[in-house]
């Protein structure tokens, strides 16, 4: 354990302190574990919402198969996003509906989440 220590204190020629650079390794394998986990355990990782697709400077159509920039997130939908308008008794609106007071979050409830006591 004493070696551990040694290497996240150790400073390199410049002066610069490796224990940063040693926590910043450590939060990015935390996060990559965890979105894995979460994965693995019937979470599923909610899509972006991306509807847009980009070249290397702007806005662009959405390329087809083949074409350059084909497979960007905006052509891709995984675990769409579900939400539902509620008004203030917590009964679904319409999605046109153009006041509410909360919205469901209809992924979280599918998982056995309770959101709000009934």
């Amino acid at each position: 354990m004493e070696s551990v220590g040694k290497l996240l204190t150790n400073t390199n020629e410049g002066g610069t302190n490796e224990k940063k650079s040693a926590q910043t390794v450590f939060l990015v394998i935390f996060a990559i574990f965890t979105l894995i986990g979460m994965a693995f355990a019937g979470w599923p990782i909610p899509d972006s919402g991306q509807t847009k697709c980009y070249n290397d400077t702007a806005e662009i159509p959405c390329p087809a198969p083949g074409e350059d920039f084909h497979g960007q997130d905006a052509q891709y939908t995984t675990n769409p996003r579900s939400y539902t308008k509620l008004d203030a008794g917590g009964n679904d609106l319409s999605d046109s509906a153009a006041s509410w007071t909360m919205v469901r979050d209809n992924d979280a409830v599918k998982q056995g989440v309770k959101i709000w006591p009934r």
